[in-house]
């Protein structure tokens, strides 16, 4: 996540205070806060990420009932009746006076599906396109009030033109500054180069970039240049950043 480590960068790397970084990336103060001791607690690695699903699941479906399930299904299959996973519910309440979730009973088909050998890639597709062709536009999920994902995806609204467009673009680029002063970056598509002094030749630096704004930072936290880049030029001009 590019702005988490922009400011903490900012917080601990620059020294900047939480109430300065929040106003200056705008975002909350406490998001700030939160990011800086999420990063001091697990380093970078712990913007990555993380699935919160459980590593066990207590509800998984028992080998006895999946049993059950695919059973139920070759009968109606044979009897040519639909073998869905509404249809095997009502037959499993019938007969043993429980049933799992009609989600847990079409979780046990598809596994039951995924082991289906087909002799040919047509026998394969058709497979293929009943078990979607069910899962999409027959199924109903409880997740989306009984709707099937067909009708739940139609009543979606959709992302309005440029939506993605005007968030602001936010990169970190590590670099060397060369023989010559500068660094380069790329900047719609062409390589641009920076001015940032002879002093600081073969200094190890950070570049902040947000949209065609520059920040370029010592690897001690100091800020020595800043820029606004220009599409119409290849090599750009920088700014000492002012005084405080």
């Amino acid at each position: 996540m590019v702005l988490a480590q922009m400011v903490v960068d900012a917080v601990e790397l620059e020294g900047r205070s939480l109430r300065e970084v929040a106003a200056f990336f705008g975002v909350s103060k406490s998001w700030v806060h939160k990011m800086v001791q999420r990063h001091r607690s697990g380093g970078p690695e712990a913007f990555v990420a993380r699935s919160r699903a459980p590593r066990r699941n207590p509800n998984q479906m028992s080998m006895k009932i999946e049993d059950r399930v695919v059973r139920i299904r070759k009968e109606l299959v044979d009897l040519g009746a639909d073998a869905g996973a509404q249809t095997i519910s009502v037959h499993l309440a019938s007969r043993y006076g429980s049933t799992p979730s009609v989600s847990a009973i079409y979780r046990a088909l598809k596994r039951f599906l995924a082991k289906r050998p087909c002799e040919s890639l047509e026998e394969l597709q058709r497979v293929l396109d009943e078990v979607v062709g069910y899962y999409n536009e027959q199924r109903p999920h409880r997740s989306r009030n009984h709707m099937t994902p067909a009708a739940a995806w139609a009543g979606r609204s959709r992302a309005e033109p440029f939506t993605l467009i005007n968030e602001p673009h936010r990169r970190i680029r590590r670099d060397v500054v060369d023989n010559w002063g500068k660094v380069s970056l790329r900047y719609l598509g062409e390589m641009r180069h920076l001015n940032v002094g002879y002093m600081h030749r073969g200094e190890r630096v950070r570049l902040y970039i947000v949209d065609d704004e520059v920040r370029i930072v010592t690897e001690d936290g100091e800020l020595i240049r800043e820029a606004t880049l220009d599409a119409t030029k290849g090599y750009q001009p920088t700014r000492k950043p002012p005084k405080t």
